[in-house]
């Protein structure tokens, strides 16, 4: 079981069982999406595992995505930076 946390502008996911990090604090947000982790701040955005692992990292205002077994698709608009 994991728990988001978000304390001085940053948002991390911990273990709830040892309290260690699944995803280390980062700045903007995060929220549970399907089959993973969405994070977003400020043009960047990042789609980690349910485990924690990064998946994509980009600078990006925008992220689309399309699941299909053994296949991950994005579309993403830059960010104007």
């Amino acid at each position: 079981m994991t728990s988001f946390v978000t304390m001085d502008g940053t948002t991390g996911i911990i273990r709830v069982k040892d309290q260690s990090w699944a995803v280390a604090p980062r700045k903007g947000v995060m929220c549970d999406i399907p089959y993973g982790i969405l994070s977003q701040s400020e043009g960047h955005r990042a789609i980690f595992s349910q485990s924690g692992e990064e998946w994509i990292d980009a600078r990006v205002d925008r992220l689309g995505i399309s699941w299909k077994p053994g296949c991950c698709h994005f579309s993403g608009m830059a960010s104007g930076d």
